[in-house]
């Protein structure tokens, strides 16, 4: 320090002394001598932390032009390594919270969900009309005078009628009301009028009454039993200005009047597109479900009347949506 030479011995590892001048900061000259032995490295502490310090550094930056490629070509980081969440998950998880507020905001805005109050039948997923939340409206308050109908009936009336409305281009609905025996047909009939008399508002907007027919008084009516095209010449018309239209008690309509539905609930080429048809059947047989129970009580009632490549397509028409009817104790809002 003081600038003066300093000798100091260092053994080679051959055991013999060399002289080492390093010079000082100052410019001055020092002698090192150092002894070394075969163990010793040939590297001080000090440059060894050095050196470790480099390595940890050049770990470091192949770890973040790891994550640098892996972010611009969309690479899931190894999270077990880096402990960083990558971009998929990320990505992720912005997904399902935007999905949760969606939901959230849906719930607390549906007015139809609001209205039912816990008796939701509502399957329209489409921010619902005025007319949209009348159809719940008036579902709900029929729900209430036939409390001993299933849920999944009022959730077909909802999505069939509105079908109707919605589907482009627009096609007729069906609904084809069961019960097992006379002392249902009265809920049957009543239920399925009310359900018309909702359609009919639903659909034109007025307070017009539906087309209600009787397949007994159809049966007995000699013009209809000549051409069943009779049937669709007088009735068509009206079922235009409503756009509903009941038979009752079908297993009472003979087979030469039934063809005529044909061309009612044609789908393809519908008489009257914005229309919906309700029928009322008892049936006399049982099916593994309701379908099968409409399908074969009307192959039983017509299957002799007609051949399989016009009676099939006519059940397929009629069972559009099928329904068992409960019986009900008090329907005060039913005359008969």
């Amino acid at each position: 320090k003081e600038g003066k030479l300093i000798n100091k011995n260092e053994e080679t590892k051959e055991g013999k002394l060399i002289n080492k001048n390093e010079e000082t900061k100052e410019g001055k000259l020092i002698n090192i001598n150092e002894e070394t032995t075969e163990s010793d490295s040939e590297y001080s502490d000090e440059e060894e932390e050095e050196e470790e310090k480099k390595t940890e550094k050049s770990i470091q930056s192949k770890e973040i032009k790891n994550i640098i490629i892996k972010q611009k070509y969309n690479i899931p980081y190894d999270l077990g390594k880096t402990g960083i969440k990558g971009p998929s998950v990320l990505k992720g998880a912005g997904i399902i919270l935007i999905i949760s507020l969606i939901l959230l905001f849906c719930f607390r805005n549906n007015p139809i969900e609001n209205l039912s109050a816990g008796k939701s039948f509502d399957v329209n997923m489409k921010k619902p009309s005025y007319r949209d939340i009348e159809l719940a409206e008036d579902l709900v308050r029929l729900q209430e005078d036939f409390p001993i109908q299933v849920k999944a009936s009022w959730t077909k009336f909802s999505a069939g009628i509105k079908k109707v409305a919605y589907e482009n281009p627009n096609k007729p609905s069906v609904f084809l009301l069961m019960f097992k025996d006379d002392n249902d047909k009265n809920t049957a009939s009543c239920l399925a009028t009310k359900v018309a008399e909702i359609a009919v508002r639903y659909l034109t907007g007025t307070a017009k009454q539906p087309v209600v027919l009787e397949s007994e008084i159809l049966g007995n009516t000699a013009e209809f039993l000549e051409d069943s095209g009779k049937l669709i010449t007088t009735y068509n018309s009206s079922v235009y200005k409503t756009g509903a239209m009941l038979v009752t008690e079908l297993h009472q309509l003979p087979a030469s009047i039934a063809r005529a539905l044909h061309f009612f609930c044609d789908r393809e080429s519908p008489l009257v597109e914005r229309a919906v048809y309700l029928f009322t059947l008892k049936y006399n047989v049982r099916g593994k479900n309701m379908q099968m129970t409409a399908e074969k009580t009307l192959k039983s009632l017509w299957g002799n009347s007609m051949y399989d490549n016009e009676l099939d397509p006519l059940i397929t028409r009629l069972t559009g949506y099928v329904l068992e009817v409960e019986h009900e104790n008090n329907l005060v809002n039913c005359i008969f």
